[in-house]
């Protein structure tokens, strides 16, 4: 072709009219489609330089008829433009993409991705950032999103994709790398596309679509990354006030606990040290595969912590000196920690700062394949979410006074809280050595449209309650989700068990964040102890808070846990709370650590039927189901209450118990034993007959029983032992003396014995679980308790309740002991909370 005209070989004019069209098929399509030409210019060039002479009319029935529109759609770039990043995703280069054989100019998709990111504006449900509390390892082994797998996308028939001419492997110095091996700008257009529609699949929560359409590459890093913005957001949440006013990646030693999986730039170490194994399959002593290097974990302390709830004088408080400029502190030592004069900014802007400026990562954002500005600019946004968002590690990291300066925005703008169940989040997260039940406390405070009462029951339907029995479970047993509930069958981690509720880790430990490093997908038993006082006397204090409210919910719900279904009949097998309470028992004495007593366990029991939990209803439940045996063709089931539940421990489990678990669970059947009479009785007596009595007594007037005979207090007591707390007045077991005084027990041995030493007993020599069994039996009580025998207690309710006038209404020693027994002035391990 000379002087820009083709050959006559190009003309095909040895070739009859109506043929030619499919020969020119490529170049009239080139003319309309990629040069944007009108149809009578297409005509007119055809016409003078390929002498091929036809009217609009039939250029206009051929493409109409070659199905050749004149734009490209958005739904047609869009496609183009997913076939393109997914090549580049996977490492193959592309040169163009063609639609029904037309290519689709580069520009027009440059022009439609810059539309595009002009014309969005990305808003964030809540909950966005407080699912990412493990790093990539651990999430690996415990979700279905990192699993690895073929991808189910496939290009489109009507696309074609061509690449450039193929180079040989080795590079020569006709082919090595250079600037030329850049992205292109289309290709960094459509990487630009893809990090944006990333963060959006993050902002809206679709989890799914963030990480399974990624390379592991790509998982690994977008995982990580949100895990360090959930550490960063965690440790200023739970320190904020004090210390470090800003948290960068140094600060939180993001490089110190690499994973055992490199990231982009970084080794992977723990220490700064790494030793290979001597197998690729080897595993480590937490069951997590070592990959070719060796972490040693550091083991956390067996000793507990704890919370001692102490009566505040008043005063007038006076502001804290600002702390000196430029004095150091050792930001490993948070007990040392100076408290700030005042907050630099909110909570909510230091988040979004670091959203910005990402200092607390170790990650840089060009490595990142998120866009950073699209997820700060929708948390900007979106300032409804990020308060939700704030009050949900502000939960998880107990911080008693940033839940409580966000109860009033929260009631003011009514904020819907069902994202992060607020009630059951703080359950899973519970801490008997810091804060208590004091979470709880604040929580009550969220009164409009009684939230309490609408969130009380999750998605899971499980109530509060058994978040707690959960969290028992969790943290003193070697139970698995799934052994609980079958729902729970996909998780390897109890909700909240990256902390625990005796204070001797968190999720900021060391030992627990070496132990990620690791890939270990849960916490080893052997971290574990029993359900020890620190923990029951959390346990007890939460319900007191949850059902003393006059807005508590219902406290005999039924139970989300041991949920089974009959496959004869189809019926639902669901139990009540005290069989929940049973079950969970159970598990303890089964699968529960050394030592255990089932002492925890008695004091939930007692805190439940003071507080107006029925030990009488029954359920359809049935044992064989429970246990896994279930192999018959017709229905097991029956009515049960939670006694004839118990009752039905086999022989075989039973024979494998330790004497003390088989004590404790004596005591637990006793007391159900004991009630029932009581319950019946009280059912058959009008409430008005219990009305306004004030019942406190003197445990220094109670007398001891003689000859086997019933307390003097309770043999001629009828109806007037009614209780003076308003609620616990109209249960049927809340004003009770008998059980009154096991209470004030019970509350009394919590809040004066600690075990101090390994090898010290969990029980106090002023509690003795044979004299609960055998009083309970012989139907005489409990006032040969060595707490009540020896007068060491002062005045109590009937309901057991002492008289305590503060906000909490949690009894502290001061209002419990008669005299000072306590054990726990180890003030190292004590945190002092006002009652």
């Amino acid at each position: 072709m000379e002087g820009g005209q083709p050959s006559s070989p190009d003309l095909f004019l040895d070739i009859p009219f109506a043929k030619r069209w499919e020969k020119h098929k490529n170049t009239i399509r080139g003319l309309y489609i990629d040069e944007g030409k009108s149809v009578e210019e297409v005509a007119d060039i055809m016409k003078h330089q390929y002498q091929f002479d036809a009217n609009v009319r039939q250029y206009k029935y051929h493409f109409k008829k070659w199905d050749t529109p004149k734009s490209v759609s958005s739904a047609v770039k869009d496609q183009a433009i997913q076939i393109l990043g997914k090549r580049a995703r996977d490492g193959a280069s592309s040169r163009g993409i063609r639609y029904k054989g037309v290519e689709i100019d580069k520009k027009k998709l440059r022009r439609h991705i810059d539309d595009q990111q002009r014309n969005t504006d990305f808003k964030m449900i809540t909950s966005v950032f407080g699912r990412w509390n493990v790093p990539y390892q651990v999430l690996k082994a415990t979700s279905n999103h990192l699993t690895p797998g073929a991808s189910n996308f496939s290009t489109p028939s009507d696309y074609s994709v061509f690449s450039p001419p193929v180079t040989r492997d080795h590079p020569t110095p006709s082919n090595a790398h250079s600037p030329a091996d850049a992205p292109t700008p289309t290709v960094r257009a459509i990487q630009l596309r893809t990090h944006r529609d990333r963060s959006r699949y993050l902002l809206e929560g679709q989890i799914d679509e963030l990480l399974n359409g990624m390379p592991s590459s790509d998982k690994m890093v977008v995982t990580t990354w949100l895990h360090q913005f959930w550490m960063f957001s965690f440790t200023t949440v739970k320190h904020w006030g004090k210390g470090p006013p800003k948290w960068t990646a140094d600060l939180l030693r993001m490089t110190e606990f690499r994973e055992l999986a490199s990231l982009p730039g970084t080794p992977a170490t723990f220490n700064g040290s790494s030793a290979p194994s001597p197998s690729g399959n080897a595993r480590n002593q937490y069951g997590a595969g070592l990959g070719g290097h060796h972490h040693d974990v550091p083991l956390p302390s067996p000793l507990c912590r704890w919370c001692i709830h102490v009566n505040e004088p008043e005063y007038e408080g006076l502001a804290s000196p600002p702390p000196p400029e430029g004095v150091e502190y050792d930001v490993q030592d948070p007990d040392n920690w100076p408290r700030w004069a005042e907050a630099p900014c909110t909570v909510m802007d230091r988040l979004h700062d670091a959203l910005e400026d990402n200092s607390f990562s170790s990650i840089s954002t060009q490595d990142l394949p998120l866009s950073t500005a699209v997820i700060a600019t929708a948390a900007a946004g979106s300032p409804k979410e990020m308060t939700v968002e704030v009050l949900s590690f502000a939960i998880m990291a107990r911080n008693a006074d940033v839940i409580d300066s966000l109860i009033d925005t929260i009631n003011h703008e009514n904020l819907d809280l069902s994202s992060i169940y607020p009630y059951h989040l703080a359950a899973s997260h519970l801490d008997g050595s810091s804060v208590c039940c004091e979470i709880f406390y604040y929580l009550m405070g969220l009164v409009k449209q009684n939230v309490i009462r609408r969130l009380y029951v999750n998605d899971l339907g499980h109530t509060v309650l058994d978040s707690l029995m959960l969290t028992i479970l969790k943290g003193h047993t070697s139970c698995t989700p799934t052994m609980i509930d079958e729902r729970l069958k996909t998780m390897t981690r109890f909700p909240g068990e990256d902390m625990d509720i005796c204070g001797r880790w968190d999720a900021d430990s060391t030992c627990l964040r070496a132990l990620n490093a690791c890939g270990s997908p849960k916490i080893p038993s052997s971290w574990k102890h029993m359900f020890c006082h620190t923990a029951v006397q959390a346990i007890c204090h939460v319900i007191h808070q949850i059902f003393s409210r006059d807005h508590a919910p219902t406290i005999n719900t039924p139970s989300g846990l041991f949920n089974k279904t009959c496959f004869t009949c189809g019926d639902g097998l669901v139990p009540g709370p005290i069989h929940t309470l049973v079950l969970t028992a159970f598990s303890l004495a089964q699968n529960g650590c050394e030592g255990e007593n089932l002492f925890g366990m008695l004091a939930c029991l007692v805190c439940l039927l003071v507080n107006g939990a029925d030990p009488a209803e029954k359920a359809n439940l049935s044992i064989n189901a429970l246990l896994g045996t279930n192999e018959q063709q017709e229905c097991t089931h029956q009515l049960l209450d939670p006694l004839e539940l118990g009752e039905k421990v086999p022989s075989a489990a039973w024979d494998a118990w330790t004497e003390e678990a088989k004590v404790g669970w004596e005591c637990l059947m006793a007391i159900l034993r004991f009630v029932h009479p009581e319950r019946a009785r009280r059912s058959s007596v009008p409430d008005s007959s219990q009305d306004g009595y004030n019942a406190y007594f003197d445990y220094s007037e109670f007398p001891s029983p003689r000859n086997g005979q019933p307390d003097a207090e309770d043999s001629d007591m009828e109806d007037d032992d009614a209780c003076s707390h308003d609620r616990t007045s109209q249960e049927f077991c809340a004003n009770w003396r008998q059980l009154g005084v096991l209470w004030s027990a019970i509350q009394t041995e919590l809040l004066s014995y600690r075990q101090l030493r390994e090898g010290d007993p969990w029980l106090s020599d002023n509690f003795d679980l044979t004299v609960v069994r055998d009083g309970a039996n012989a139907g005489v009580g409990f006032s040969s308790l060595p707490l009540v025998d020896r007068k060491m207690m002062r005045p109590a309710c009937s309901c057991g309740r002492f008289e305590v006038p503060k906000d909490l209404g949690i009894a502290t020693t001061d209002d419990a002991c008669a005299f000072y027994f306590s054990n726990m002035e180890d003030w190292k391990r004590s945190t002092f909370r006002p009652a």
